[in-house]
This record gives C-alpha cells, sequence and structure tokens, in this order.
C-alpha cells in the first residue's frame, strides 16, 4: 500500500473513529485546530472532545494530495465534506501532519478551515 493510500485511510478513520481509535494512531506530542468555538486542542484535549461529541456519519475526502516533507514526516491536504445523522452538514479544508513513531505514522497536526 502507497504512504498516500495509507494515510488516506488514517485521515477517514479520524472523521468516523472512536475515542480508541485516535489514543492508537495521534502521535505522542499533537495538536489541533478547529474552527471557533473550539480552537486549539491539546492531545488530551483532543481525546476529550472525541468522548462528548457525534460521529460523521457520511465522509467525503476529495483532491487529496500527500507531500513528503523530510523524512518521517509527510503533510496532507484534501477538501471534507461530512454530514451527522442529525442532517448537520460540514465542509472544510483539511491540513494534517504525519510522523513516524515507532515505525507507523502518526498524526501530529491538523488544522481545518470552513469551506
Amino acid at each position: 500500500m502507497s504512504i498516500a493510500q495509507q494515510l488516506g485511510e488514517l485521515e477517514f478513520g479520524f472523521w468516523k473513529g472512536t475515542r480508541n481509535y485516535y489514543d492508537e494512531h495521534l502521535a505522542t506530542e499533537s495538536m489541533a485546530v478547529y474552527p471557533d468555538p473550539v480552537g486549539a486542542l491539546s492531545r488530551d484535549e483532543i481525546l476529550a472532545s472525541i468522548d462528548d461529541g457525534a460521529r460523521w456519519q457520511e465522509v467525503e475526502l476529495e483532491d487529496m494530495a500527500v507531500i513528503e516533507a523530510a523524512p518521517g514526516m509527510v503533510m496532507v491536504t484534501y477538501r471534507a465534506k461530512a454530514s451527522r445523522g442529525d442532517g448537520e452538514t460540514y465542509q472544510a479544508l483539511v491540513g494534517s501532519v504525519y510522523v513516524k513513531e515507532d515505525g507507523e505514522w502518526k498524526l501530529a497536526f491538523n488544522q481545518q478551515t470552513p469551506a
């Protein structure tokens, strides 16, 4: 499986995954920046937010690009379209940075800009 395919699967998993998924696939040191009112979150805050929120039911990731910026560090960008079971919809431009930890890609940074 290519790096692009592997990271695409990881990204999709973050949209639909459980707290355990996040715990397994977040880097030891990680952050996320989401639109207001959420703002910047540490790893622990990201994990806590998964316990509280409804997960996305339908998710489309389009125009994905993957760039290996340095050995052991990859950047991913794409456009996301998602909806919840209650009909809430969301579209964003997404940027993620992955690092290799113990031989596996882990999400170190994620930013979403509403589109």
